[in-house]
């Protein structure tokens, strides 16, 4: 059998491919947490806390992404990108975290990571006139 010849630095996850990433995860979470009655605090922390992972996952590739593109636009449309994806999961907690206070723990460790994506966004940014 003859081995698959493949050049590493081709293989770039793109802004889209994230993009992807957010939306399976959030459709997974959604129905998952679909049928989660009132009294299902221990099923929504621990689902709380796999979408958190989810979002960590993301966030770290989404750091290896930007590292290897060598132009800083690419790299402002990665935590740009980041941003809003956290921004998306963040939304999807928000709107259980006032029935479930259990998972605020959740959605403060994922407030952080939007603000660290924030922060390098801004890093990113060329500077005004």
């Amino acid at each position: 059998m003859m081995p698959v010849i493949y050049n590493a630095s081709r293989m770039l996850v793109t802004v889209p491919d994230l993009e992807n990433l957010r939306g399976t995860a959030l459709s997974e979470f959604d129905r998952r947490t679909a049928t989660i009655s009132r009294d299902g605090d221990e099923t929504l922390l621990r689902e709380s806390a796999r979408l958190e992972g989810q979002l960590e996952a993301i966030y770290r590739i989404g750091v290896l992404a930007q590292r290897r593109e060598p132009e800083m636009e690419a790299a402002l449309a990665v935590w740009d990108a980041l941003v809003k994806i956290c921004d998306s999961f963040l939304a999807r907690l928000e709107a259980l975290k006032q029935d479930f206070p259990a998972c605020a723990a959740s959605y403060d460790k994922m407030l952080d990571l939007r603000l660290a994506a924030e922060k390098r966004r801004d890093l990113h940014r060329k500077p005004g006139p």
